[in-house]
C-alpha cells in the first residue's frame, strides 16, 4: 500500500510540473492551427456557377443559390458568382419576409413564424428577420379572440358541398335556377323582377363565390327562405326595404372602460358600417344594432378587433439608501495576496526516491509550507492546494490561487431609508405616478433571536382544547346565546346547501350535546340560508333567544322563536319577504317603541328591508322600505336613548360603496 501512495504523489506531482512545463514550452515554438481553407478549383466552380443560373432562370430559387454557394465556396475570387449569391440570398428573404407578413395580417401566425425561421436559415446572420421573429413570437402570446357565434333565429341555405364549373346562356331566372339546382336548392322569384339576358360563365366556384359573381353582374340580391329554398329581387333601396332581413343584437364592450371610448366605438362603427340603428348602451356598456345579417356580424368582427386591452407600461423603481460601510461589504471581495513557489527539479527526484510514507509528506510540507495541516489526512494527492503555472510553463514557479469572499446579503440593518416611484403608463391615457416613503423594519426588535437586543424572558407555551361538532352541508354562519336560559352558551349554525340549522347545546366543560329536533329543516320558501342572528324578539311573552335567519336563494328572512329547551317554533306569518339575495341582518329598535325590529341587506338590489317588530313574533315593512342604495350594503345599528317613544333616535344602514348613512 505504502509504495503505491508513493509512486502515486510523485506521478501526480510529475504530470502537474514536467509535462505542462513541456507541452506549453512546445506550443509556444509552433504555429496557431487554422482551418485549412477549402482548394481552389476553377473548373468545378464554373460548372456550379452555370448550373446556379439555369436553375434561377428556371425559378428554382433555393437550388439555383445552393450552387452558387458551391461556386463561392470553389472560388471565393470569383467576383460575378459573390454577386449572384448575394443577390438571390437577398431576395429569397424577401420573398420569405414578405410570405411571413400576409400570413400576420391574415391572422396566421403559425405560418408566418415558418417563413421567418425559413428566411433566418437562408441568412443566418440577419437582424432584421431575427427582430422580427422575436416580434412575431410575442404577438402569438396573447389569446386569439374567439369567433362571434351565429345569429340564431335566421335561416340558413344548406347547399351541396363542391365546386362547379358554368357556362350559361339565358334568362335571368333560369340561369339562377340552373346555379341552384347544381348545389341542390331551388329559386323563387319576385314578380317585378324583370327578365333579361344572361351569359354566365365561371369555373372551379363553390356556391357562395358563384352566387356573389352572378348577384354582382345581374344587379340583383337573394335572401334564404329554408334550408334549400331561395328568394331573388332586384337589388334596389325599395327592394332592400321590402324583402331583407333584418336583425337586431346586443355586444358587450367589456373593455371600454370611460364613457368616451364607448363613444369612440360608436362613431367607429357607423363610420365604417354606414348604419344608423346604432344604440349604445352606457351604464350597462352594451351596443345594440338593428341591421341585416351581414352588417351585424361584421359589426361583431369590428368589436372584437376594436375591443382589444390596450397597451399598458408600469415602471417601478426603488431608491434604497444603505449604510456606506455594510455597502462596501456586500459582494464579492477579491484576494489580497497569494504565495509563489519556486519548484526545484532535486525535489521531484527526491520525491521519487522516498522511501515511505512519512519522508512523501516531509517533501510536500518543504514545497507547499504552511498547507501541511492540509495533508495529514492521508489524502495527499487530493490536498494539494490549486495552482497555476508561471509564465505560461517556461518557468519553474508556482502561483497558488487564493480564496475569495462572497456576501450577497444583509437584511437586517443595512437599508436606513427608502423611496418607491411607481408609474403607471396606459396608451392615449393619462399617466398615474406613485411617490412614497418605504421605513424598514428592523427584525431585531420583534424577536431576540435577530441582532442584539436585551434579555427577553421566554413565555412557556399553552393551547387551548379543540372541538369538533358536526353540523350541516355548506355551514355558511353560526350565532352564539343561551337557548335554555343557562348562563351557559348555545351554538346554531345555518347550512347553505341543505337548508337547515344545526343547534348545539352547551354541557360545560367544553362539550356540547345536539339540540332536539336538531337540525331544524327549513321549509321550500326558506332556501339557501347565509345569515343568523339571536335576539329575545317576544319580550313580552319570555325572555329567549330567538333566531333570524337571511335566505338569500328564496329572497326572504325566517323568524323562529325559542321555547326555552333548544328547540324552536317558527313566528306567524315567517318568512317575511325582503329583497334580492339577503346576506346580512341585524336586530335593534329602530323606531323607539321597545320593541325590536330587523334590518336585512339584499346584496342583488343593493337594498336594505327593514321590518317594524310587535313585540311578540310578528313583523310588518316600514314605511317606505326596502331602501334602495348606491352601493354594496353593510348594516350596523346605533342603541336609542332611554327607549323613550318620539324621542329623538337614529340607526344607521349604509353602504360601503356609497355615500353613508341612511336614516
Amino acid at each position: 500500500m505504502l509504495p503505491w501512495l508513493k509512486r502515486a504523489a510523485a506521478w501526480l506531482l510529475i504530470a502537474a510540473l514536467n509535462i505542462p512545463l513541456e507541452a506549453m514550452a512546445q506550443a509556444q515554438d509552433a504555429k496557431p492551427l487554422s482551418v485549412p481553407a477549402a482548394r481552389t478549383d476553377a473548373k468545378r466552380a464554373q460548372k456550379a456557377f452555370l448550373a446556379g443560373k439555369n436553375a434561377e432562370v428556371r425559378g428554382w430559387l433555393e437550388e439555383a443559390l445552393a450552387d452558387y454557394d458551391e461556386s463561392v465556396r470553389l472560388n471565393p475570387r470569383d467576383a460575378e458568382a459573390l454577386s449572384r449569391d448575394a443577390l438571390l440570398r437577398s431576395r429569397l428573404v424577401h420573398l420569405r419576409v414578405d410570405a411571413a407578413e400576409q400570413h400576420a395580417l391574415a391572422g396566421d401566425l403559425a405560418l408566418a413564424k415558418q417563413e421567418l425561421r425559413a428566411a433566418l436559415r437562408i441568412d443566418p446572420g440577419n437582424p432584421s428577420v431575427a427582430e422580427r421573429l422575436s416580434q412575431i413570437s410575442e404577438i402569438s402570446q396573447f389569446p386569439v379572440p374567439a369567433e362571434a357565434p351565429r345569429l340564431a333565429g335566421i335561416p340558413q341555405l344548406r347547399p351541396v358541398p363542391g365546386k362547379r364549373n358554368f357556362n350559361l346562356r339565358g334568362d335571368l331566372q333560369s340561369t339562377y335556377q340552373e346555379v341552384a339546382h347544381a348545389f341542390g336548392l331551388k329559386a323563387v322569384f319576385d314578380p317585378d323582377l324583370p327578365s333579361r339576358t344572361v351569359q354566365f360563365r365561371v369555373e372551379d366556384v363553390d356556391f357562395a363565390t358563384a352566387m356573389s359573381v352572378l348577384q354582382t353582374q345581374t344587379g340583383t340580391f337573394m335572401r334564404p327562405i329554408d334550408a334549400t329554398t331561395l328568394f331573388v329581387a332586384a337589388d334596389t333601396p325599395a327592394k332592400r326595404a321590402e324583402y331583407g332581413l333584418t336583425v337586431e343584437q346586443t355586444f358587450p364592450l367589456g373593455e371600454s372602460v370611460a364613457p368616451e371610448e364607448m363613444s369612440e366605438v360608436l362613431r367607429i362603427l357607423r363610420d365604417i358600417t354606414g348604419s344608423t340603428h346604432l344604440q349604445l348602451d352606457t351604464p350597462n356598456r352594451t351596443l345594440t344594432m338593428r341591421d341585416s345579417p351581414q352588417t351585424v356580424a361584421l359589426t361583431g368582427r369590428l368589436i372584437q378587433q376594436i375591443e382589444q386591452a390596450r397597451g399598458e407600461l408600469l415602471l417601478d423603481i426603488e431608491l434604497l439608501e444603505v449604510d456606506r460601510n455594510k455597502a462596501l461589504q456586500l459582494g464579492i471581495t477579491p484576494p489580497s495576496s497569494a504565495r509563489l513557489f519556486a519548484i526545484d527539479p532535486n525535489a521531484v527526484r527526491s520525491i521519487l526516491k522516498a522511501k515511505d510514507l512519512q519522508t512523501l509528506l516531509t517533501l510536500l510540507q518543504q514545497i507547499f509550507g504552511g498547507q501541511s495541516g492540509l495533508l495529514g489526512s492521508g489524502q495527499a494527492a487530493a490536498r494539494i492546494p490549486p495552482f497555476i503555472l508561471v509564465g505560461g510553463g517556461t518557468t519553474t514557479m508556482l502561483l497558488t490561487l487564493p480564496n475569495a469572499a462572497a456576501n450577497l446579503s444583509d437584511a437586517l440593518t443595512l437599508v436606513q431609508s427608502g423611496r418607491r416611484v411607481l408609474m403607471r403608463a396606459q396608451d392615449a391615457k393619462p399617466a398615474t405616478l406613485f411617490v412614497g416613503d418605504r421605513f424598514p423594519i428592523t427584525l431585531s426588535l420583534l424577536s431576540s433571536s435577530l441582532g442584539t437586543s436585551p434579555f427577553i424572558p421566554t413565555v412557556s407555551g399553552s393551547g387551548f382544547p379543540r372541538v369538533d361538532l358536526a353540523v350541516g352541508n355548506s355551514p355558511a354562519a353560526l350565532a352564539v346565546a343561551s337557548f335554555t336560559g343557562s348562563s351557559l352558551k348555545d351554538i346554531a349554525v345555518v347550512n347553505h346547501n341543505d337548508n337547515s340549522i344545526t343547534v348545539w347545546l352547551n354541557q360545560g366543560s367544553g362539550n356540547f350535546a345536539q339540540a332536539k329536533n336538531s337540525p331544524i329543516v327549513l321549509s321550500a320558501a326558506e332556501t339557501g340560508p347565509s345569515a343568523i342572528v339571536t335576539a329575545d324578539l317576544n319580550p313580552a311573552t319570555d325572555s329567549f333567544a330567538d333566531l333570524v335567519v337571511a335566505n338569500s336563494n328564496s329572497n326572504t328572512v325566517s323568524v323562529l322563536l325559542g321555547n326555552g329547551d333548544g328547540t324552536f317554533t317558527e313566528a306567524a306569518g315567517s318568512p317575511f319577504p325582503a329583497g334580492d339575495q339577503p346576506s346580512a341582518v341585524v336586530v335593534a329598535d329602530f323606531n323607539g317603541d321597545g320593541k325590536p325590529d330587523i334590518a336585512i341587506a339584499n346584496k342583488g338590489d343593493n337594498s336594505i328591508t327593514v321590518l317594524q317588530g310587535d313585540g311578540a313574533g310578528g313583523f310588518k315593512p316600514f314605511p317606505k322600505s326596502p331602501f334602495n342604495m348606491p352601493g354594496p350594503l353593510g348594516i350596523g345599528t346605533t342603541s336609542l336613548p332611554g327607549a323613550i317613544v318620539n324621542a329623538a333616535y337614529a340607526a344607521i344602514l349604509h353602504s360601503t360603496g356609497g355615500t353613508g348613512a341612511v336614516t
